[in-house]
């Protein structure tokens, strides 16, 4: 049976760079959107604008894709939501739609915005409770995609790249004897971007469609996960500073409530992908194993 071909909406993301990656790697046949008139990787990339149909017409005829383009910020969604809506669910289901008239399946990305962050672990089947315009867009996108003929939801937590800009500087700062700040109060469930992939994958495998969750098994505090990043760096945990959440900036700006932009419980029940792929849920420690520069610490 001859290799799907797989399209890539959002190529130039770090996500979507990173599933072009995996799927160059794995030889399979691929292409992926830029917004560059001109890409430098004639092959691989086709220009495509989100806000412009017209470009469309450009696409490759493609059996599945995956949806990784549109505004991914809290904060710019709750300061813009007319100019955000119209990205993230307006031309998104328009061009979900346009691809499944030509039978192409689509896999969108979610995220664990669309539940309140009240409660840990909600399964797929848990009301959504959303709390921010970011979350609200979410749950309008999924169920339109979900309508579709072999439309697929995955929600995902925090995604780690290798290279997260955020523990980047924390090993930089700590690796020179900088202190470093980090909240009690902020909380993280994160799984590595070749877990999200894989995920993706297997679902873009799954002709008939359906709704999927994928995040670590618990949540730890970003003063928990710094504490950790120094630990396996040999680096001293004098260095780090605890704050709270209302120290960061952003909050003012949005003016949400600070459990709505930084929710105590982003844990998902995962239990879908473990049945049907046998993909499981990582610990927080597993996921910060495979940063740059990080090792396993015995017993974490």
């Amino acid at each position: 049976m001859p290799d799907e071909f797989h399209l890539i909406v959002g190529g130039e993301g770090k996500l979507g760079t990173h599933l072009s990656e995996t799927l160059r790697m794995q030889g399979h046949e691929f292409a992926a959107t830029t917004r560059h008139k001109q890409p430098s990787d004639q092959r691989h990339h086709i220009y495509c604008d989100l806000n412009d149909g017209d470009t469309w017409e450009n696409l490759p005829e493609a059996s599945v894709a995956y949806i990784c383009a549109g505004i991914t910020s809290v904060e710019h969604c709750e300061i813009e939501p007319e100019e955000t809506y119209a990205i993230n669910v307006g031309q998104t289901v328009r061009l979900v739609e346009f691809l499944a008239e030509k039978d192409c399946r689509s896999v969108l990305i979610s995220t664990n915005r669309v539940f309140d962050g009240n409660s840990e672990m909600p399964k797929t089947s848990t009301a959504t409770s959303p709390t921010t315009e970011y979350g609200r867009q979410k749950v309008d996108v999924e169920n339109r995609v979900l309508a579709l003929p072999g439309g697929s939801v995955i929600r995902l937590s925090k995604v780690l790249f290798s290279d997260d800009q955020l523990i980047s500087g924390w090993l930089t700062a700590l690796a020179a004897g900088h202190e470093i700040k980090a909240a009690t109060d902020m909380y993280q469930s994160p799984v590595s971007a070749d877990l999200a992939v894989s995920a993706l994958l297997s679902i873009g495998s799954e002709k008939e469609g359906g709704l999927f969750q994928l995040s670590a098994t618990s949540d730890m505090s970003m003063l928990d996960i710094a504490g950790y990043v120094a630990s396996s760096t040999d680096c001293k945990t004098s260095l780090i500073n605890a704050i709270s959440r209302i120290d960061l900036a952003g909050l003012e700006r949005t003016g949400l409530h600070p459990d709505h932009l930084f929710p105590r419980h982003t844990t998902l029940d995962s239990s879908e992908l473990s049945s049907e792929f046998g993909i499981m849920s990582p610990t927080v420690a597993e996921s910060l194993q495979t940063l740059d520069g990080l090792r396993a610490i015995p017993g974490k």
